[in-house]
């Protein structure tokens, strides 16, 4: 049977050669107590180049927003449960496309506290996933983060409903393999060094796949979002450029795993 997003406007979404996320800044008394609020992403489709703001007249194609209680945001923010609708159009009234499911799970880090200092700990258990469904709750597929003997190399798989996986989305590495790669000696003067693109590889080789953007390859990367919204929130924007061959439920899938990748690896960071 086929997906109703599939035959939705969601298929104009997905099926543009890349996406635009932005996270909406909220509750901004709570990010000065430290405590997390609702996440909202606004969605565009197209592509936009490192560096460039977003025309102000461009249409929004979809709308997240997140449900959760305000007890697990205030005392579990890292591990809380979480449950995000998409929607079509700017507000969360549209008419409903996908959810986005995570569970109860382990922070990336655990906090050692050892003579009045605390050391991070990687965990390796109960990490982060997110599943994907598509507007009647059937599952289009998941994503995960992954661990091995790199540890300091954030990772993620995406697979697809039935358990096999499609993607493997990491880095560029040095060290060995065991460190992400600066990209400061291969970026032009309009994109950030700091902003460190997640390749969307092949999983069985790990080679970068193409994207239909020219001269780019397929990868999800957080984004310049203004000087406002950089120093006054931990509000986020990526782009995303999917695969060259991906088909719709395969984009829809990546969409997911941007939504754990700034979960996991972004919304913590000081």
């Amino acid at each position: 049977m086929t997906s109703k997003y599939e035959t939705s406007t969601t298929t104009q979404l997905v099926g543009n050669s890349a996406i635009s996320v932005h996270q909406a800044k909220r509750g901004c008394l709570q990010e000065v107590m430290g405590r997390e609020a609702h996440s909202e992403y606004k969605v565009y489709a197209g592509h936009l180049e490192d560096g460039k703001q977003r025309d102000e007249s461009s249409q929004q194609s979809a709308h997240i927003i997140e449900e959760s209680s305000c007890q697990m945001r205030f005392c579990c923010p890292s591990c809380r449960p979480v449950a995000m609708n998409m929607t079509v159009g700017n507000s969360a009234s549209g008419e409903k496309l996908m959810t986005f499911q995570k569970e109860w799970t382990m922070p990336m880090c655990g906090i050692l506290y050892v003579q009045g200092d605390h050391i991070p700990i990687p965990c390796c258990c109960f990490l982060p996933k997110m599943k994907i469904l598509d507007a009647d709750g059937r599952s289009v597929g998941r994503s995960e983060v992954f661990v091995n003997e790199k540890v300091c190399v954030p990772k993620l798989r995406v697979l697809d409903a039935e358990e096999k996986v499609q993607y493997w989305i990491e880095p560029n590495v040095c060290c060995g393999g065991h460190c992400p790669a600066c990209q400061c000696c291969h970026l032009d003067r309009s994109e950030h060094c700091v902003y460190i693109p997640f390749y969307i590889r092949d999983p069985e080789s790990k080679a970068t796949l193409p994207s239909s953007v020219e001269g780019k390859e397929a990868q999800i990367k957080k984004v310049w979002s203004g000087m406002s919204k950089e120093c006054c929130s931990d509000a986020d924007n990526f782009q995303v450029l999917f695969p060259q061959a991906a088909n719709s439920m395969q984009r829809a899938n990546l969409l997911g795993a941007t939504m754990l990748l700034d979960f996991a690896f972004y919304e913590h960071m000081e």
